[in-house]
């Protein structure tokens, strides 16, 4: 199993399965879904949450081919396999970036729960290998 540092899953990242391609990454919402992801681009927890859902379109492409860990800095791993874990792993980081912000930190953690919710319900579509 291939095991990556967290800062390696980002929207430079090259795939490994692709010579020459990079993995998709856009941050905000799935691929094909221009209108929805502009519009999502607007809402300031998609700013907030920017890192995390780029690390989860990345996961979603890997782990769709292969189970892979991510290493935090801290030096936990935390393992992917399943469409879920990816999901986990990204509620998890949005909720720990909720946690830097001030006044508005409610509606963050109300926003990370909707997204996963919404992500869980409707994201099978997008766990594939794609770039």
């Amino acid at each position: 199993m291939m095991i990556y540092d967290r800062a390696e899953l980002n929207s430079n990242m090259d795939c490994p399965y692709c010579c020459g391609k990079k993995v998709f990454a856009n941050g905000c919402g799935g691929k094909g879904m221009k209108i929805v992801n502009k519009m999502l681009s607007y809402l300031p927890s998609s700013q907030l949450f920017h890192g995390a859902c780029t690390l989860h379109d990345i996961v979603y492409s890997l782990v769709s081919v292969h189970a892979i860990g991510v290493r935090y800095p801290n030096g936990k791993v935390v393992y992917l396999r399943t469409r879920k874990d990816c999901d986990d792993i990204w509620y998890a980081e949005m909720k720990e970036l909720c946690e830097e912000v001030k006044w508005f930190k409610g509606v963050m953690l109300w926003a990370a729960k909707r997204n996963y919710k919404i992500v869980r319900k409707k994201g099978k579509e997008f766990f594939k290998h794609d770039h």
